[in-house]
C-alpha cells in the first residue's frame, strides 16, 4: 500500500473512532476532516511532466526506420515508462457494433521495454492471440498493468501493454497517455502508406517509360542495327534486375553516344552513316557479351547493362572499350573517323535502387566526360 492510501486508511478509521466516542456519549457531533492535508498524494505534475517529454519525443520522430515501434519505446522510455509491449494483428480488423470483431487467431510482438531498455529483435515474434501475455516482460517492481486495445478508426489493429507504478496513477493520466500512443500508431501507418503510395508511383513510372518512345511501339527490335530498341531495351533491362539483381550481385550500366554520325550522314551519305551504326552495335557485343542488354535508345546513342558476380568488371570493360575506341579512329578503312563517347557506371545490389537512378547516374557521368573532352586541346 503506498503512502497516499496509508494517510486516508489511517484518516477514515480516526474519523470513525471519533463518531463512536461521540455516539456512546450521545453528543454527536459533525464530522470534520482536516482539509489542510488531502486524502490522496496526487504527484500531478511530475506525471504530466513525463507526458510533456513523451509528446515531445514523439513531435520530433520520424518513425522512418526499420522498426518504427521500437522508436516508440524510445520515446517511452525517456518518459519514465519502465516495461510495455505493443502487439499488433497481422491485419487490422473492423469491430462495430453490426461487425463485431472476429478475433485473429496470432498477434506479433512489435516490440517492448524491460526494465526502461528498449528490447532488441531482428523479426517479429508471432504467438496465439490467446497466449499474448506470455510475451509481456516481467515486471522489475510492483505496476498497476493496464492491456489497452488500439484503434485505427474502426479497426482494431493490436493491443498495447503497460505497467505504471503509483506515481503515474493520477486523474486523466492514462486517457491522455494512450491519446500519445494511438496518435504515434497511426503516423506510423501513414508513414507506411506514403511509402507504399511511392512505390506504387514509381512501379507505374517506370511501367510508363517502357512505353514512351511513340517511334518504338512497334516491336522491340531496331531493324538497322539488330538490338533493341529503346522500348526493348527497357522492357528487358527491367526483368533482367529483377530476376538476377541480388544480393552480392554488381549491376554494371553504361551510355554509349556515337557523336560522329552526324557528320558522317552529312558529308558522306545516310548508307555509310548505317554502316557506322552498324559496326558500332557489332563492336559493343563483343565488348559487353551476348549475357548483357544492349539497345540503341535514340539515334546515335546507345544503352548497356550487364548483371556480374564479380566486383569490379566495370574497369576491364572500360579498358576494352577505350582499346576498341582506338582502334575505330585508327584503322578505319572509310575516308571518316568513328568516336564514341561513353560513361561506364558499378552499382552493388541495393534493394532500394531502381533502374531509373542508375541511368541517371550513367548519363551524368557521360556529361562529365563530353565536357572534359571539350576542354582537352
Amino acid at each position: 500500500m503506498d503512502s497516499g492510501e496509508e494517510r486516508k486508511s489511517e484518516e477514515l478509521g480516526y474519523l470513525a473512532v471519533k463518531k463512536a466516542i461521540s455516539l456512546v456519549k450521545n453528543q454527536a457531533e459533525e464530522e470534520e476532516i482536516d482539509k489542510s492535508i488531502p486524502l490522496f498524494e496526487a504527484p500531478t505534475t511530475e506525471a504530466l511532466g513525463k507526458l510533456e517529454i513523451l509528446s515531445s519525443f514523439l513531435i520530433r520522430s520520424e518513425f522512418k526506420k526499420e522498426n518504427p515501434y521500437e522508436e516508440l519505446m524510445k520515446g517511452l522510455s525517456q518518459a519514465g515508462t519502465l516495461e510495455a509491449a505493443l502487439f499488433l494483428f497481422p491485419e487490422a480488423k473492423k469491430n462495430t457494433r453490426r461487425q463485431p470483431l472476429k478475433c485473429p487467431e496470432e498477434i506479433y510482438l512489435m516490440a517492448y521495454l524491460s526494465g526502461g531498455q528498449v528490447g532488441s529483435q531482428k523479426e517479429f515474434d508471432c504467438v496465439k492471440t490467446s497466449d499474448f501475455m506470455s510475451m509481456v516482460p516481467n515486471a522489475s517492481e510492483r505496476m498497476t498493468q493496464i492491456i489497452n486495445v488500439l484503434y485505427l478508426g474502426e479497426k482494431q489493429v493490436g493491443l498495447f501493454v503497460n505497467r505504471f507504478t503509483a506515481e503515474f496513477m493520477v486523474p486523466g493520466f492514462h486517457s491522455l497517455f494512450m491519446d500519445q500512443i494511438c496518435n504515434a500508431i497511426r503516423t506510423i501507418a501513414n508513414e507506411k502508406q506514403i511509402e507504399q503510395m511511392k512505390e506504387l508511383i514509381e512501379e507505374n513510372t517506370e511501367a510508363m517509360e517502357r512505353n514512351d518512345s511513340v517511334l518504338d511501339r512497334f516491336g522491340t527490335e531496331d531493324k538497322l542495327t539488330g538490338c533493341l530498341n529503346r522500348r526493348g531495351f527497357f522492357s528487358k533491362a527491367y526483368d533482367l534486375l529483377k530476376r538476377s539483381f541480388v544480393e552480392g550481385t554488381y549491376a554494371v550500366v553504361s551510355y554509349i553516344d556515337m557523336d560522329s554520325i552526324k557528320s558522317i550522314n552529312h558529308f558522306f551519305g545516310r548508307d555509310e552513316g548505317d554502316l557506322a551504326m552498324k559496326k558500332v552495335a557489332s563492336i559493343l557485343r563483343e565488348v559487353f557479351g551476348q549475357e548483357s542488354i544492349l539497345g540503341r535508345i535514340r539515334g546515335d546513342e546507345f544503352a548497356v547493362i550487364r548483371i556480374s558476380e564479380e566486383e569490379g568488371c566495370s574497369e576491364s570493360l572500360r579498358q576494352e572499350m577505350s582499346e576498341q575506341n582506338m582502334k575505330l579512329m585508327t584503322e578505319q578503312e572509310k575516308p571518316y573517323l568513328i568516336h564514341l563517347q561513353y560513361s561506364i557506371c558499378e552499382f552493388c545490389f541495393d534493394k532500394s535502387l531502381s533502374l531509373k537512378e542508375m541511368l541517371a547516374e550513367t548519363d551524368e557521368h557521360l556529361k562529365k566526360m563530353k565536357k572534359i573532352e571539350e576542354i582537352q586541346p
